[in-house]
């Protein structure tokens, strides 16, 4: 059997000198299993991290988040990404008292099918790994109304074959700089 040797392709500590961009690791996390919220307070989505230790201090961190996603009809959600304790990639979009800034947003149209729809949101971010210490980042969700959010399932759950369940995942990606 014939085998392949990563390291020989592109170096395990990166690119080569000028090279910049080459992937060092890779780090994700897969949820499979249900979530639900309807705080309106930011609230951390259980087992969506990642944790990652850069090699290089210079290395860059592209973080991916895939939510699948269901909710109550009308329903509006706010998630913030965190890298350890801090806020990253902060919106400044909106200023008036009442407004909410954070990573990205999600919704659940008014329809009346709605109950029983999955849907998806994507966010991508290139961060600064600025040392070589773990890394861990995660997700928080903020409900609007107390409308449900339910991550990997719609709202309604009952016995029908159009209920059906999803996947969703963070992954962080070390990049030589």
């Amino acid at each position: 059997m014939s085998q392949l040797k990563v390291n020989s392709i592109v170096p395990v500590a990166g690119a080569p000198t000028g090279g910049a961009g080459g992937i060092i690791q890779v780090k994700q996390t897969l949820k499979t299993d249900a979530f639900d919220s309807n705080q309106s307070s930011f609230e951390d989505i259980t087992g969506m991290s990642v944790a990652i230790t850069p090699i290089n201090s210079n290395s860059k961190i592209l973080v991916t988040i895939d939510l699948c996603y269901g909710g109550q009809q009308n329903g509006y959600y706010l998630f913030k990404l965190f890298r350890n304790s801090t806020h990253i990639g902060v919106s400044t979009a909106v200023s008036l008292s009442n407004q909410l800034n954070g990573t990205f947003g999600a919704a659940v149209g008014n329809g009346d099918n709605e109950f029983y729809k999955l849907h998806n949101a994507c966010y991508t971010i290139l961060d600064d790994a600025q040392d070589t210490n773990v890394h861990t980042y995660k997700i928080q969700v903020y409900t609007y109304d107390t409308r449900y959010f339910y991550l990997n399932r719609p709202y309604n759950n009952d016995n029908y074959a159009y209920i059906m369940g999803g996947t969703s995942t963070i992954t962080a990606m070390e990049l030589s700089g």
